[in-house]
């Protein structure tokens, strides 16, 4: 490819324009491209498949190892690698295309062809399986990307054929001696799979025979008879309890029982059987019965009762058959059954006793029998006496001659609804109810409660007179004038009945049960007395019953609202001498228009009103009202003075001439014990304690042309110490006069100041 270049020159005029033309060819540059990367099995060539070339001059292929081309001058020749090559597991192959002249860069591009190593696998060494077993494989190998477990000679199955590390189950019904597995190892790209074996021998389970299971007696031996055994490397007994054997290594030993394995009542004998090679061990067992002695218990020694015939409590262990003797003349009604009766003769009474023999034979193997013995002891039959009736009166009862012969066990009881301590006593304590009282008696019974003879008992009727009752009523107040009926009281059971009473009162009847009781000056002193009821039981119930009553008096309101009081305009008036006595609440009110401060309480404050004022003093009153059950109320009053406040006037301002003196006659003064005129002036007060005084100017007074008088007035009791003043100014006029100036002379048409 070319192009065209103009060179243009101008000429100086005149002569014209020339140019010139140049065309240049242009080379292009080599252009060059190769496979991508690929990876290959080791040791396998590689075929340059996809390469391209383009404007070159030569073309070359190279290496970064060891290899060598089939001709490293074509297109796409075949690398064979070297050994540096596989080692290194990779290696880079590049294209050059050499530029044509005048081109001086030359153009490469490469590939990466990446070795997979050849599989290696390796089955394990050769083993030994036991017939009916299992085995775990433990295959190794390197470069494989999968195997797979095959059976090649015998029958088995694999628990996962594609694992390196499988278990392998030799089949069930497998007869052969000797077992082939064989594991082949795929690899990846191209690589070929390879293959190992491993070779199992087939080891016979051991076959164990214990023997027949036996019986034996505890207090015998046991020798086995029947055990035999196959395909086994050695053998041992093992007992299963704690017997022995008289050498565990013997395949027919003797067993002798131990004290666990007789009460357990058996004992199981292990035979093992130790396997050849990996075959695990084989055991098989038998079981001995043991069987125990007999055991014979005829029953506690007992009393019996000579009325009374005996049933036998013996007991059996372990026995086949029972067998009952006496030693005395009385007979057994069954003396093969465990549970009998044994009838005593008259022989056995009058000797006091006789044994009972009981018998058990062996079950087999065991033969001896074995014996116990009871003995009975007869006693008379008790006699109870629970005493004579009675009729008493009193909250318990205790039996004073009750009696019980042949025996040591008694027990009361009754069929009352009160209780009893020491039942099991001759003399118990029976607290008598009020139900039992009401019934009018109770039964007391003693039985006799020995177990060798039948109950016996013995009654007596308690007879019950009730208590008198005195129920005085509930405790009362009244009111000092007001009297008490005492119809809330209550008697009964009685033959007389009295009221008394503590204090100076008395009783309208004081022999019936509801008297009205009137309160003495004693009681209604003292706030309270004592009522007592007295109720007189009937025989024997002679001891008076008492109860009582107190009367609680409330006197009458009485209030006290002090003495009359004085107070000033403006004070407050506080009722410090007012009392009040036996009052529920008190309150003051007032006949005036004043109020009070506290007013429910006898210390109370009272602010007069302008009424109260203008009265020049009030009533107070004040209210007790009575406590219950008094209804009356009590009132006194009290009259407080009211001192209104002093008020002094000095009358209006006046005005004097220059030497003249000033009588006022326009003051005055209210609500005052004193009036006092006062100054500040330098003149003279006559009658200054009047409202019509005279005052001569002083000197001072005249030049300063003013004085100021105060009036002042005191107030009365209880004000004293409040003074009202009001003054008066006094203008004082000086009198004319006329004064002659010296000459002055002012210009003419000129203002003079």
């Amino acid at each position: 490819m070319g192009t065209e270049l103009r060179v243009i020159a101008n000429g100086e005029s005149p002569c014209t324009s020339d140019t010139a033309i140049l065309s240049v060819g242009i080379q292009k540059a080599p252009i060059v491209q190769v496979d991508e990367d690929v990876v290959i099995c080791e040791g396998n060539p590689y075929q340059i498949m996809n390469a391209s070339a383009d404007n070159f001059d030569v073309i070359y292929w190279s290496t970064s190892g060891d290899g060598y081309f089939s001709d490293p001058n074509i297109l796409l020749p075949i690398y064979f690698p070297g050994p540096g090559d596989l080692a290194l597991g990779q290696v880079e192959v590049s294209l050059t295309a050499q530029a044509i002249s005048p081109c001086l860069l030359d153009a490469s591009d490469a590939l990466v062809i990446t070795y997979t190593r050849i599989p290696t696998i390796n089955a394990g060494f050769d083993q030994d399986i036991c017939e009916d077993g299992q085995i775990a494989l433990n295959a190794e190998g390197t470069g494989f990307v999968s195997v797979i477990w095959n059976v090649e000679l015998g029958e088995g199955s694999f628990s996962d054929p594609t694992s390196v590390t499988p278990v392998f189950t030799l089949g069930p019904d497998y007869t052969g001696s000797m077992v082939t597995l064989t594991i082949e190892a795929t690899g990846g790209f191209a690589c070929d799979p390879v293959y190992d074996n491993i070779e199992l021998s087939v080891i016979p389970r051991p076959i164990v025979f214990a023997g027949v299971d036996g019986s034996v007696c505890e207090s015998g031996t046991y020798e086995v008879t029947d055990a035999s055994m196959q395909e086994y490397s050695d053998f041992h007994w093992i007992v299963n309890g704690d017997g022995s054997l008289n050498d565990n290594s013997l395949l027919n030993p003797v067993y002798t029982p131990g004290l666990s394995d007789i009460a357990n009542g058996w004992v199981d004998l292990t035979l093992i059987a130790e396997g050849n090679s990996v075959c695990t061990d084989i055991s098989d067992e038998i079981i001995i019965n043991i069987q125990a002695l007999p055991h014979s218990f005829a029953g506690d020694d007992q009393d019996v009762c000579k009325i009374s015939n005996y049933f036998t409590t013996g007991q059996q262990t372990d026995g086949a058959s029972i067998q009952w003797t006496s030693l005395g003349t009385g007979s057994v009604e069954n003396e093969t059954e465990l549970i009998t009766t044994y009838y005593p003769s008259d022989y056995d009474k009058d000797n006091g006793s006789v044994e009972l023999v009981l018998m058990v034979n062996a079950n087999t193997p065991c033969f001896s029998p074995d014996y116990d013995t009871v003995t009975l002891t007869f006693i008379d039959p008790p006699e109870v006496f629970a005493g004579n009736d009675t009729t008493i009166c009193s909250p318990l009862f205790v039996p004073v001659n009750a009696s019980v012969l042949n025996s040591t066990q008694y027990v009361w009881s009754y069929d009352g609804y009160g209780s009893m301590l020491d039942p099991n006593t001759l003399t118990p304590t029976y607290h008598i109810s009020e139900s039992d009282i009401t019934e009018g008696s109770v039964v007391l019974t003693l039985t006799s409660t020995n177990p060798a003879c039948p109950a016996v008992s013995d009654a007596m009727e308690l007879g019950l007179t009730p208590y008198p009752i005195s129920e005085a009523g509930a405790d009362d107040v009244i009111c000092e004038d007001d009297v008490k009926s005492l119809d809330d009281s209550y008697s009964a059971n009685y033959t007389m009945l009295t009221w008394r009473t503590t204090g100076d009162g008395f009783f309208d009847d004081s022999s019936i049960p509801d008297p009205v009781y009137t309160p003495g000056n004693l009681d209604i002193s003292k706030g309270s007395v004592k009522l007592y009821f007295i109720v007189t039981g009937i025989p024997p119930c002679n001891s008076p019953e008492i109860d009582s009553i107190t009367l609680s008096i409330q006197k009458n309101p009485v209030v006290y609202a002090g003495s009359d009081a004085i107070v000033g305009e403006g004070e407050v008036f506080t009722t410090i001498s007012a009392e009040a006595w036996n009052v529920d609440q008190v309150s003051w009110s007032t006949l005036g228009d004043g109020t009070f401060i506290n007013g429910f309480s006898t210390l109370s404050t009272y602010i007069h009103g302008e009424n109260d004022l203008i009265n020049k003093g009030v009533y107070l009153v004040i209210r007790g009202t009575s406590i219950s059950p008094c209804v009356m109320e009590s009132l006194d009053t009290v009259f407080v003075l009211i001192t209104p406040m002093p008020k002094a006037s000095a009358g209006e301002d006046r005005d004097i001439c220059e030497g003249s003196d000033i009588t006022i006659s326009t003051a005055s003064a209210e609500e005052y014990s004193e009036i006092f005129w006062t100054t500040r002036g330098s003149g003279v007060l006559e009658n200054g304690s009047t409202l019509t005084p005279t005052y001569h100017p002083g000197n001072e007074d005249i030049e300063s042309r003013t004085v100021v008088l105060t009036l002042h007035a005191r107030g009365k009791d209880p004000i004293e110490h409040i003074v009202d003043s009001d003054s008066m100014v006094v203008s004082i006029i000086h009198n004319a006069s006329a004064d002659v100036l010296l000459t002055d002379t002012a210009c003419e048409n000129i203002p003079h100041i």
